[in-house]
């Protein structure tokens, strides 16, 4: 799993420019259909204050699903490297867990990275995503689920030097 990754970082490296004009915002609100919280998520995104250097964030939301006579609730948490590419869009990889608690079933942890290719649209003060989150079990036996997801922010606030 990591050969690839390093493998699509240093095509990357080599395809996009090194410096971008646009700056991820500092935080901002987003809704996911499909992606690393199921079915739908509604979200929170925040670039770490702590790493001058390069564009890493975290993010956490929630998703609530009506599940035969009770419920369901995923709970996705990720930290995101996002690398621009030109001047208004870029790629985001990243990982994290989703923890999913049932009413009928309990609740369990599962893996997801994402592959993601964002577009920003500056004059609105928002973006728009297309993202490969694919799920994985590994506590029990090793389960693997393909998935996709599309989404849209809203920035708050723009980073400062």
């Amino acid at each position: 799993l990591l050969v690839p990754y390093k493998l699509i970082a240093q095509i990357g490296d080599l395809l996009l420019e090194k410096e971008a004009p646009f700056k991820p915002r500092l935080f901002n609100i987003y809704a996911e259909l499909g992606g690393h919280g199921g079915i739908y998520s509604i979200n929170f995104r925040q670039k770490l204050r702590f790493i001058k250097a390069q564009d890493i964030y975290w993010s956490g939301g929630i998703c609530v699903l009506p599940q035969g006579s009770g419920w369901k609730a995923n709970f996705p948490v990720s930290v995101n490297w996002y690398r621009p590419f030109r001047s208004q869009s870029g790629f985001i990889f990243g990982t994290g867990q989703v923890l999913i608690l049932s009413r009928d079933k309990g609740g369990y942890i599962r893996g997801t990275f994402r592959i993601a290719y964002r577009r920003h649209f500056l004059k609105w003060h928002c973006s728009m995503e297309l993202a490969y989150t694919p799920f994985y079990s590994y506590i029990y036996n090793f389960q693997y689920e393909n998935w996709f997801g599309a989404g849209f922010a809203y920035h708050f606030m723009r980073n400062k030097k």
